[in-house]
């Protein structure tokens, strides 16, 4: 009776004034680590964040794995996908990827993953039907999502449209691509070009003839309409070329 008596008062203790029973307290135990199963949708997305940086993609890319998926069971959460092959030249409609997972610093597995794959992103539309060799305006086009792995060479949402010329009839409804575009041309062969020459804060002018046809950024010859001699000038805008020395 003594003894169980001498227990009941250890377990019992005065903190500040307030009695707190310690054998009331619970004691946490330690339990397993908390495993998880890796299904398909985790594999897919898995996939598609790991290519996404890989190829450093705009836009968003969606897959689907081409065969059934095992799931894999009593894995870490701390599980990664790494991504061991993969076609070069950048994601196609189907592709093959050879990929890895491991958790807990251990080789899970590795596969060679038939996939599925579609990448949309933003690109121009045209709103109504441009005529081949019409200058491109903001107002008659509008951007889109579409699947950058079914129209090749899409041009891109940061291209100045007013500086390209229609190489080709536009109809609305597709995507447009660098095929059915041109740089706009500035400054037509024969035409009377203002000529800046620049040599630091200092700038002069001149008038040339122009002997070859150009787009912004192009270098083209010219004539000094005063002293008859050829130069070189890079056409900065309409009908105006400049010089640097």
């Amino acid at each position: 009776m003594g003894c169980r008596m001498g227990l009941a008062l250890a377990l019992i203790t005065t903190v500040h004034g307030a009695t707190v029973d310690i054998a009331a307290q619970s004691v946490a135990t330690p339990t397993a680590s908390a495993t998880i199963t890796v299904g398909v949708t985790d594999i897919e997305q898995a996939l598609q964040t790991e290519l996404t940086t890989a190829y450093a993609l705009e836009g968003e890319l969606h897959l689907q794995l081409g065969r059934p998926w095992i799931p894999l069971k009593g894995i870490s959460p701390t599980w990664k996908l790494l991504i061991l092959d993969k076609p070069g030249e950048g994601p196609a409609t189907s592709m093959i990827v050879r990929c890895a997972i491991d958790a807990d610093g251990k080789r899970v597995g590795t596969w060679n993953l038939p996939l599925r794959a579609e990448w949309t992103k933003p690109a121009w539309f045209a709103k109504r039907p441009i005529l081949r060799g019409e200058t491109l305006q903001m107002e008659d086009f509008e951007l889109r999502a579409t699947n950058c792995l079914r129209e090749k060479e899409i041009l891109p949402t940061d291209a100045n449209l007013k500086e390209l010329t229609a190489s080709r009839a536009i109809a609305p409804g597709r995507a447009l691509t660098w095929r059915e575009v041109t740089s706009r041309i500035l400054v037509q062969r024969g035409s009377q070009v203002d000529v800046i020459i620049r040599q630091g804060a200092l700038s002069i002018s001149m008038k040339a003839e122009a002997l070859e046809t150009g787009a912004r950024g192009d270098r083209i010859n010219l004539r000094n309409l005063q002293s008859r001699k050829n130069i070189s000038a890079v056409i900065i805008d309409e009908n105006l070329a400049q010089i640097s020395l």
